[in-house]
């Protein structure tokens, strides 16, 4: 699993292409870190393992979102964050 990216302070936001949720994801946070998965998804079981790892939670849609290190969901949930601040 030391191959794949590991999320950082802030936001961090694994994505993949031609995704709508990732698209309004980096509109409004700009400034997060972004991890394309696109390359990842070639061996999707070890993807989602890696991602089960570090959530406790298994998700499987994209965009995946963490705050300082900690999953806080999809694109659902970085809209309901944010409108707390």
């Amino acid at each position: 699993m030391d191959e794949y990216v590991q999320p950082k302070e802030g936001y961090t936001v694994y994505t993949k292409s031609n995704c709508p949720g990732c698209v309004k994801v980096k509109k409004l946070l700009p400034d997060a870190h972004y991890v394309n998965c696109d390359e990842y998804l070639e061996d999707v079981d070890g993807f989602l393992d890696f991602i089960e790892s570090i959530t406790a939670k298994g998700p499987t849609k994209f965009p995946m979102v963490f705050l300082d290190k900690t999953y806080i969901g999809g694109a659902d949930s970085v809209f309901t964050t944010t409108d707390n601040f």
